[in-house]
């Protein structure tokens, strides 16, 4: 699906952006194979977390949060999320569709801090 009509399919489902299932099941490393950065969603504290990684070797971290029904993250800009559980495929209102990347289990927020360059917001 093409980005452009990806955001306007995903207008006319507003129902996409409302995750019912526990948000343990969205922690990960995701990619989506365009040109779009990798994301991996974590629990740290009380809180899940997602970290946008640039190809660059920086990486931005922003708390997921629940507003009324829809799920929203703070990437220099407010950005649903969403989720399909059948199909385990991860939405951002931004940037599109997102699939699990398979062999990345070890990847830990702790490898991304020495790893990468944190962007401050």
């Amino acid at each position: 699906m093409e980005h452009t009509d990806f955001l306007y399919w995903t207008t006319l489902h507003p129902e996409l952006y409302h995750i019912n299932s526990s948000y343990r099941l969205l922690c990960g490393y995701w990619t989506n194979g365009a040109y779009s950065p990798d994301l991996y969603i974590f629990r740290k504290n009380r809180g899940f977390w997602i970290a946008v990684i640039y190809p660059s070797g920086e990486f931005y971290v922003s708390r997921i949060l629940k507003v009324f029904q829809s799920t929203i993250v703070n990437l220099f800009g407010k950005v649903y999320l969403g989720y399909n559980v059948e199909s385990d495929l991860l939405f951002l209102s931004s940037e599109g569709c997102y699939h699990r990347k398979q062999g990345w289990e070890e990847f830990s927020y702790s490898f991304l801090k020495t790893s990468y360059k944190q962007i401050q917001y």
